[in-house]
């Protein structure tokens, strides 16, 4: 059964204090006590989670920004963790008070917002036009793991949604989204994407949602780079790490065989996947990385490895592929050489 008239729970529940937590650079959501009427078109059995206030159309009054649960696997009044959550935005009726025009938040597909904790905020997440957007964020065990930006559009009038990532963690900077997705491999590695807008605007390109490819994407550690990479049973973050040192001396070629260093010129000479002298070299950018066991000698393995040499001045090389020899001497990996 959908509702379509007043949700007289919310009548209810918005009559105590506010619980959104304040976040920084943001108006504070209200704790004044209400009485106001709400509308939504959806199942009774949503369940309302909680109700923050922002000023979400850049007009200098704040409106309504209301979260439920929904498909919910626990009754209520047990632990929502885990339950998908959707949201609405609520602009008052100027013509009809105490009423209200309700927009659903909808990202791409109908995907849900959040599972966790819905997070609210302004910022400044794209360049044009000018001013904040509305970010959902949502925050598992500490971790942005799902966001969603929405901008209002006047002539709809909607909220339109102009971004939605997922992933295990999530940051956002003016006209850039990073998504880190773990990866399920033994070496605890994760997948970086960096993802910009088409000219500023939206990190869409079409109205079905389809998201722009990332800018940039490389393989990383998931958590911190162990502190001695050499003592690892994986001989595959070896090879993680000294591409991640590959301009430092001192540390790329502590991970050498004695001599190995010596034979590959000090990988200034073509022979470690750029093409140009170390110093020269901004950042590689390791785009695969696959192990292959010797199955007759355990303390022999392949590292196969893609890179990609970015210079000092943003130039790009194109991709290289290096199949790295590793040896195995008292519980410590080096590498040894190139196939």
């Amino acid at each position: 059964m959908r509702q379509a008239s007043t949700l007289l729970l919310l009548g209810l529940l918005l009559c105590l204090p506010i619980a959104c937590e304040p976040v920084e650079n943001n108006p504070t959501p209200s704790n004044q006590k209400l009485s106001l009427l709400f509308t939504i078109n959806e199942p009774e059995s949503w369940q309302y989670v909680e109700t923050c206030r922002l000023d979400i159309n850049n007009d200098g009054d704040e409106e309504w920004i209301i979260m439920y649960y929904f498909d919910q696997a626990s009754p209520p009044g047990t632990k929502q963790h885990g339950n998908p959550i959707a949201a609405y935005a609520y602009r008052p009726d100027e013509n009809r008070p105490p009423n209200f025009f309700a927009h659903k938040l909808n990202a791409p597909g109908n995907d849900y917002l959040c599972e966790c904790r819905c997070v609210p905020i302004m910022d400044d997440a794209l360049s044009v036009p000018p001013g904040p957007e509305l970010v959902l964020g949502d925050t598992c065990d500490g971790e942005r793991m799902r966001l969603t930006i929405f901008q209002w559009d006047q002539t709809k009038p909607a909220y339109l949604p102009v971004g939605h990532f997922h992933g295990h963690y999530i940051s956002i900077t003016p006209d850039t989204v990073i998504v880190e997705e773990r990866q399920v491999t033994r070496a605890q590695l994760a997948i970086r994407q960096t993802y910009h807008p088409t000219d500023g605007q939206t990190y869409y390109l079409d109205n079905q949602g389809t998201l722009v490819p990332p800018a940039e994407q490389e393989i990383i550690f998931s958590h911190e780079e162990p502190k001695d990479v050499t003592l690892s049973p994986y001989p595959e973050k070896i090879v993680l790490a000294f591409y991640n040192h590959y301009t430092d001396t001192a540390k790329a070629s502590g991970y050498f065989a004695e001599g190995a260093w010596e034979q590959l010129g000090q990988c200034d000479t073509g022979q470690c996947g750029c093409t140009g002298p170390r110093a020269g070299v901004a950042h590689v950018w390791v785009t695969s990385l696959e192990y292959i066991e010797d199955p007759t000698d355990p303390n022999h393995t392949t590292v196969e490895v893609t890179v990609v040499c970015e210079y000092s001045d943003g130039t790009p090389e194109n991709k290289a592929f290096i199949r790295w020899r590793l040896t195995r001497a008292a519980d410590r990996w080096q590498i040894s050489g190139t196939e």
